[in-house]
């Protein structure tokens, strides 16, 4: 689950949450390149006001501030990244940008670390499998930036639902996870029957061990234009 303020794009709405996350990805890896992390706003060179209405100064210094920078309020030097605590669920992360017009101000987003595993539905209990959690092949993990254990387990599942053939049209999944092994598979699908398409899930999540899931619970996954 990704929010942007101050810049966000409202058009990643109608993307699955995995999908959104590599779309902002993919965004920041852009502002990287287009803006560089030396190149530096200079008061002397104020103009137009940040978005929040107020003007670069020295007191803008290059760096993270030491508290959660308001979105919209002008930075320093393009391409800074900070990160903030948030709660058990998510952190903050901002990063200094600039549109055309406009001195680089803060943009804030926050990135998910714990999924919330709350969604009723259809349990498939995976817990009986033949194959013992710690003697399955491990899946590797690597958090980084944007990137959490949470983050990453759900792209992951984004990819093993994908080999699943067509997926369902709406609803909703949640893998529930034990020490990083698939335990149960609750599916919402509004009452349509997708039998083949969550035996073939069933099948993928018995034999991986996720080192992403090892500290989770659960990953969740959307379809279509479910809330």
């Amino acid at each position: 689950m990704t929010h942007v303020e101050n810049g966000a794009r409202d058009s990643y709405a109608r993307y699955p949450r995995f999908m959104r996350q590599r779309l902002l990805f993919t965004e920041l890896l852009c502002f990287f390149l287009a803006c560089g992390e030396n190149t530096t706003f200079r008061p002397s060179d104020a103009g137009p006001l940040c978005p929040n209405g107020s003007a670069p100064s020295d007191a803008n210094s290059p760096g993270c501030p030491p508290t959660l920078p308001d979105p919209g309020s002008c930075c320093y030097v393009p391409g800074t990244v900070c990160q903030y605590p948030g709660n058990e669920k998510y952190h903050y992360i901002t990063f200094c940008g600039a549109d055309p017009g406009s001195p680089p101000y803060w943009q804030q987003t926050y990135v998910v670390d714990r999924d919330s595993c709350d969604l009723s539905g259809e349990v498939v209990d995976l817990s009986a499998s033949s194959v013992a959690c710690a003697q399955r092949a491990i899946t590797s993990c690597d958090p980084q930036d944007m990137a959490t254990p949470q983050t990453l387990l759900d792209q992951q599942l984004g990819d093993v639902i994908a080999t699943c053939g067509q997926p369902p049209l709406s609803g909703a999944l949640q893998m529930n996870f034990s020490d990083g092994c698939a335990t149960a598979v609750i599916s919402s699908f509004g009452g349509f029957d997708y039998t083949p398409f969550l035996t073939c899930l069933e099948q993928a999540l018995g034999g991986p061990r996720f080192a992403c899931a090892i500290a989770l619970d659960c990953a969740s996954h959307r379809f279509g234009m479910s809330p």
